[in-house]
Order: structure tokens, then C-alpha cells, then sequence
């Protein structure tokens, strides 16, 4: 980046800044708690009488970063050497997710070496197994948490803890909030934000169904949300046109990757997982101890290894996710 600044450091000179802000809302309103009358009743009914009582405590907002297993040593004394770019030490938190063995087209697990099978981290849908036995979950049950704001690292544009996403949150009573942009060509590779009849092949668009104006889905009885994935959209659902306006395409509305979940479907997330796996084929080096027990690196069309990932938006899937909401914005914000 010309300003020679890591992703990281980014995100949490951003988090600094909303921090900044709610201290001085909180300023603010404690000038009202403090003058009481009518005004201070009406406040502590908006917030509640715990939150009036901590109102002149400096926030603190938890971060919780999830490196693979290689990276992990180095990421933690770099963000250490930074002095965790204005953050506090306490409030910063850095785990591992599990590496999962890839395996060839006939099932079996790939050698990267003589004695060590070749593993991967297995998808950012690790994230719930790893926060419970990394010890974060219950780091953040401890701090009370009302909800979660998740996003991808390699989204330098992400708003961190969007204010607004997560009023949009509270305000829906929504399970999983999903920020959407949309597509600006059909082909562009990003997932999409659909409903789909509970049972049913999602992959067929006519058992899709688009999003309203608003950019609201909810689950129903009988429809749940899902994010189908670019590689997993075949071209007539790409080039589908809208039921309304045949000059628009239907399936429009692109995850940016960021979200919100209440405390409640990430405890669910947590409890049971991500079953969904996503197949991807890649081309890795390995070793053939059958032909000459040495390392092979194939051409980029040759995709010899296959890995099952897992996407944390598959926990849409869930019976307990009641509803999900798609909270669209410009592309300019």
C-alpha cells in the first residue's frame, strides 16, 4: 500500500476511531444521566440501567484474529512489536484455526513429505470450531458480547464494526446480517445472497428467489437464506434476468464478506459447526514415494489435490437461524 501500512494495522486504526466515537457519545450522554430529569429517565429506558451505570468507561471493543497454523508465531509478535497499533494488549486476541489433509480424485491423502500428510487451513467456516477450542468463545462469553462482527481479512475497504450495520442488526432483531453490494457485471466472482426451498438443488434458478428492493431476505418455514458461491453458479444463473425488469439481472445482490451475527446464532454456530463442505480442486506440489520418493510440482492446469472447505455463511443452514438479513449498500461505501 503506498502508505506502507499492513492490512492490519489498517483495521485496527479503524477500530481506534470507532472507539474514539463511542467515547464521545458516551460523553455526552452521561452529561445527560448526570443533569437528570425526564431526559436521563427516557435515556436509561433507551440503553438500560446496567449500561447507565458503566456509561463513563472507556470502550473497548475485543478483536479476535484467526491465522492458520504457520502463521500464527509471526503474526502474534509482529502485532506485539506494533504495540498492537494504539489497541490495548488485553483486548487483542490471536488463534489458530485446525489444517485440514487435501487427498487426490481417488480419495486418498496426498504426502507433502516421506512421513507428513499435506494439510491446508480448511475455509474461514473453521472459525466457530477454533473460537471454542482456542478459548476465545468463551473469552468473549466472558465479556458479555451482544453480537459479532465478522469480516475477511483481504477486504481493505471493510467499515470495521459498521455503526450502521449493526444498527441495522439491532433494529431487524435479524440472526445473521450479510452487507451486500450489487454485482457490477453478472460474471463478477463473488457469492450472492439468495432464498432457496428448504430440500430442494440450490443451484437451480428457478427454485431461487431474489431479494426484495429493500435487501432484506428472511428465513421462512419454508425458505432458507444461503450465499451460493461463485465457483458454484453456473453461467444461466449468472445471466438470469429479473421476473419484474427483464433489463436487470436477478441474482444481483453480492456478499462483500462482512457480518453481523447476535450472540445467540453465534453461540449456535459454535455449539454446532459448519457441516456444508465446499469442494475445490488445486494444483500442489507433493512427493511420490510409490514412483521415486521424490517432490513433484505439477503444471497450474494440472489440479491434482482436492480440498473440502467450509464457509462460515453455511451456517445459514441451521435450524435455529430464524433470520437473515441483507443489508445493501453503494459500492462507494
Amino acid at each position: 500500500l503506498p502508505s506502507k501500512k499492513c492490512p492490519l494495522q489498517l483495521y485496527f486504526e479503524r477500530l481506534s476511531r470507532v472507539q474514539h466515537l463511542v467515547d464521545r457519545e458516551r460523553r455526552s450522554m452521561k452529561e445527560v444521566l448526570d443533569h437528570g430529569g425526564a431526559e436521563a429517565q427516557r435515556l436509561i429506558k433507551v440503553i438500560g440501567l446496567r449500561k447507565a451505570k458503566t456509561i463513563d468507561k472507556p470502550c473497548q471493543i475485543p478483536v479476535y484474529v484467526m491465522t492458520n497454523v504457520a502463521d500464527w508465531s509471526y503474526v502474534s509478535e509482529f502485532v506485539k512489536s506494533k504495540d498492537y497499533w494504539g489497541l490495548e494488549q488485553n483486548q487483542v486476541n490471536i488463534f489458530m484455526q485446525d489444517s485440514i489433509p487435501l487427498f487426490d480424485s481417488k480419495g486418498k491423502a496426498i504426502l507433502a513429505e516421506k512421513n507428513r500428510i499435506l494439510t491446508m487451513p480448511g475455509g474461514n467456516g473453521m472459525l466457530f470450531r477454533a473460537m471454542v477450542t482456542e478459548g476465545m468463545y468463551a473469552d468473549a462469553k466472558h465479556r458479555g458480547l451482544e453480537f459479532f462482527y465478522i469480516m475477511n481479512i483481504d477486504n481493505l475497504l471493510t467499515r470495521v464494526a459498521d455503526p450502521h450495520m449493526l444498527g441495522f442488526s439491532r433494529a431487524t432483531h435479524a440472526d445473521i446480517v450479510v452487507k451486500l453490494v450489487e454485482k457490477s457485471r453478472p460474471e463478477e466472482e463473488c457469492g450472492i445472497l439468495v432464498q432457496r426451498p428448504l430440500d430442494k438443488r440450490y443451484r437451480d434458478p428457478a427454485l431461487l428467489k431474489e431479494l426484495e428492493a429493500d435487501g432484506q431476505s428472511l428465513t421462512t418455514k419454508d425458505q432458507k437464506a444461503r450465499i451460493v458461491e461463485f465457483c458454484e453458479q453456473s453461467r444461466d444463473l449468472q445471466q438470469t434476468r429479473a421476473d419484474k425488469d427483464v433489463t436487470r439481472y436477478k441474482y444481483i445482490h453480492a456478499s462483500t464478506g462482512q457480518f453481523v451475527f447476535s450472540c445467540e446464532a453465534f453461540d449456535l454456530a459454535c455449539r454446532h459447526g459448519v457441516k456444508r463442505h465446499h469442494w475445490t480442486t488445486m494444483a500442489h506440489s507433493y512427493m511420490d514415494w510409490r514412483r521415486d520418493g521424490r517432490k513433484h510440482r505439477p503444471l497450474e492446469h494440472q489440479e491434482n489435490a482436492i480440498l473440502l472447505e467450509t464457509f462460515l455463511a453455511d451456517c445459514m443452514d441451521l435450524d435455529g437461524i430464524a433470520q437473515v438479513g441483507g443489508f445493501l449498500v453503494e459500492r462507494s461505501s
